[in-house]
Parts: C-alpha cells; structure tokens; sequence
C-alpha cells in the first residue's frame, strides 16, 4: 500500500509569490543604495587612471625634450645661446643637425607650442605641420631662468585641474 504524503506538508515547503516579491523589492532598494558609491568610485579610478596615464605622457614629453636639446647641438659648453627661443607657451629650438652653421634653416628648427584653449600640447619638426602630444593637460608654461653659469629651461605643468603645479627644470652648462 502506497502511503499518501499529508497536505499540511507540501504546503509549507516552498515560499508564496508574496514573500518573494517582498524579498525582491528589498533587494532593489539595497541595490539603488549600493549603486551610487559604486559610480563614485568608478569615476574616480577613471580620474586617477587619466591623470597617472597624462604624468607618463608629459615624462616622455620631457625625456623628448631633453634629448632634442642633446642631439641640436645644446650640449656642456657649445656656445648656442642664440639657437633656443623661450616664450610663455612655447620653446623653439633652432638646430643645426647637419652641422653647416645656419641656425636660420626652417628645415632644422623643432618647437614644442602648447595652446590654452585646446589645452594641447604640440610638436613642430622642420616645416610640417604640429602634431599633438599630449591633450588634455590643464596648464603648461616655460621659462628661461638663469643660474650662472647655466642657461635653464623652467617647464611648470598642471596635469589636472585639482592637481598641484609640477616643476621641472632643464640645465645645460653655457647654452
């Protein structure tokens, strides 16, 4: 004989449509709450990985710089004052690359121009047009400053808006 399972017994064994949609409804307000903070700390990492991804960018930009500086002849002692051009927003190099003594050849000249209003910084080499190196950079200025008997470029930078200004500062022994 087959014994038959009392009603009471299936009845409680599972939850009523009620209860689930109760527990669902606390679990999306849970979630709503949650999902804020979560946002928050999304675009915050995102700023972080922006600003860590423009400081690489503008230490290539000064590594570039530098060996620009080294390869046009600006090296200890060469006695090229004149071939340096400093100005708020830019810093023109005059090279003499193939060594004939005409700093006047267009063709040798590198300017590095950074423009306010795009918040860009460019690349000029010979008569191309600029190129962009880096975007995005809330401010860039440069400045010849001197400590004799050193001839310095002064490159003050501020990646991000909320971020400090950083400075750096190039020195070649009579420029």
């Amino acid at each position: 004989m087959i014994k038959k399972s009392p009603v009471c017994c299936l009845r409680n064994s599972g939850y009523t449509l009620i209860e689930l949609m109760l527990v669902l409804a606390i679990a999306s307000v849970v979630l709503l709450a949650a999902q804020r903070p979560l946002l928050e700390i999304n675009r915050i990492a995102f700023q972080e990985q922006q600003k860590i991804t423009l400081q690489g960018d503008f230490q290539r930009f000064l590594l570039l710089l530098k060996s620009e500086l080294i390869q046009a002849g600006y090296a200890l002692g060469s006695g090229s004052e004149s071939g340096v051009v400093i100005s708020t927003y830019s810093v023109v190099l005059k090279a003499d690359r193939n060594r004939d003594g005409d700093l006047a050849d267009t063709l040798e000249t590198i300017t590095y121009r950074y423009d306010p209003e795009t918040k860009s910084l460019l690349r000029k080499s010979g008569n191309a047009a600029f190129q962009t190196l880096i975007e995005f950079i809330a401010a860039l200025k440069f400045e010849q400053t001197q400590a004799p008997p050193q001839t310095c470029i002064k490159v003050t930078v501020q990646v991000i808006i909320d971020a400090a200004e950083q400075q750096t500062v190039l020195c070649q022994l009579g420029w």
